[in-house]
């Protein structure tokens, strides 16, 4: 997720309940709050069966997180942080976890510890958000002993990607996502398809990102349309992603949205409809489309908005901060172009970061890196080695992609 691809480029499979037997056959006399609470966690995770749909879900989440629900509120917590049903709200995502984090909710520890670890609602600080992170995991490791599959989702998702205190362990994260997708659970086959396709096993991501799909969560919509895009375990189909862009788009999927709109704009040349759908995903928080808005302001000659510049620039640390390559493209750009709080160019910063993007395959961070060379900013100028970085750049890129046609156009010129 992109940033949401930025949480959502790379989004975490969300999962579920402290409540003792999490959604249980047989909930008994249930209160009207315990009612609001089971109905807003079918929605808007997909649990017994249940079709997606994250805004109702999230409204009923709200619900009963008003009537004194601390687990409802974590999971209202969790939605606002990754745009569950809601627009992102990283500073209400915050402060409605940390009740409930204190009573020893792992979801809402969860959501603490990434606020304090990219900076995002609150100052960051690594020191609690490894301690938010720590103890997170072993709520999760709780629930997963006692057969709660949900709780396997998160689990699976912990050592897909690793923190300082959780080695990344794919074998483990493969064991605990797979117990969890046998119950269908969606969050659990979009955390298999993320596995697959480090693994480069794109036939097996394929087939589980459409096993999740099928419960129509917008995540694993925009995730077929998007391997129809990178032709990833499907031969590539640009019409059949946009189908799927727009499906999950009008399910108020962001990185659906930017996907969209970098659709509209760089295979149809239809500019007023990619800033529609720019505009629509930055609405809801995300940090790419904001970046996006900003650079067509800035080929339009107009002047971007500092307060949006902002907004963006926090928004796509925490996709750095979860090593989404889209963020991270976008964020050297930003360091490049003076666009940061600060207020002037840091070279040094955006080299670092250009250089982490490209080791990681990323088409846009071997672009900008070329870029970086191909000026001698911050470094000394080598055309030899931009173009080189040029040309790998262009064997990344998606095609119909922005970077791919910027990447063509470069070495148009030159040869």
């Amino acid at each position: 997720m992109r940033f949401q691809r930025c949480l959502k480029a790379t989004r975490l499979a969300a999962s579920a309940v402290l409540v003792a037997a999490l959604v249980p056959a047989c909930w008994g006399a249930e209160s009207q709050m315990e009612k609001l609470y089971r109905e807003g966690l079918e929605s808007t995770f997909g649990l017994n069966g249940a079709k997606v749909d994250e805004t109702r879900g999230f409204e009923l989440l709200e619900e009963a997180a008003e009537s004194g629900s601390l687990d409802a509120q974590a999971f209202a917590a969790l939605a606002l942080q990754r745009g569950l049903g809601t627009a992102v709200d990283p500073t209400k995502a915050y402060e409605t976890a940390i009740v409930p984090a204190r009573r020893g909710n792992p979801y809402a520890q969860y959501v603490l510890a990434v606020c304090y670890r990219t900076g995002a609602g609150v100052r960051p600080n690594q020191k609690r958000a490894e301690t938010y992170f720590k103890k997170a995991f072993a709520g999760f490791q709780k629930l997963a002993d006692e057969g709660d599959a949900l709780a396997k989702t998160e689990l699976g998702r912990f050592y897909l990607t690793g923190t300082p205190s959780v080695e990344k362990d794919w074998k483990k994260a493969e064991k605990y996502l797979l117990e969890a997708a046998e119950e269908d659970l969606p969050g659990a086959w979009c955390g298999l398809c993320s596995l697959y396709e480090r693994q480069e096993k794109f036939d097996e991501a394929f087939e589980a990102i459409g096993k999740a799909a099928e419960s129509e969560l917008p995540n694993a919509i925009f995730g077929v349309g998007r391997a129809y895009r990178k032709g990833l375990g499907v031969e590539p189909d640009l019409e059949k992603a946009k189908e799927y862009f727009l499906e999950a788009a009008e399910k108020d999927e962001s990185q659906a949205m930017v996907a969209l709109a970098q659709y509209c704009l760089y295979v149809e040349k239809d500019a007023e409809q990619a800033e529609k759908w720019f505009r629509k995903a930055a609405q809801l928080g995300d940090g790419l489309a904001m970046y996006e808005l900003a650079c067509l302001q800035t080929s339009a000659a107009t002047e971007i908005n500092r307060e949006d510049g902002l907004r963006a620039e926090k928004m796509l640390r925490c996709g750095v901060a979860f090593g989404d390559q889209d963020s991270m493209g976008a964020m050297v750009d930003f360091y490049l172009r003076g666009m940061t709080e600060e207020g002037e160019q840091d070279f040094d910063a955006a080299l670092e970061l250009a250089r982490l993007a490209e080791s990681l395959d990323s088409a846009m961070g071997a672009y900008m890196l070329g870029v970086i060379y191909e000026q001698g900013l911050g470094v000394e100028r080598d055309l030899r080695e931009a173009k080189r970085l040029f040309r790998r750049g262009l064997a990344l890129a998606e095609e119909g992609s922005e970077v791919r046609e910027m990447i063509a156009e470069k070495l148009s010129r030159w040869e």
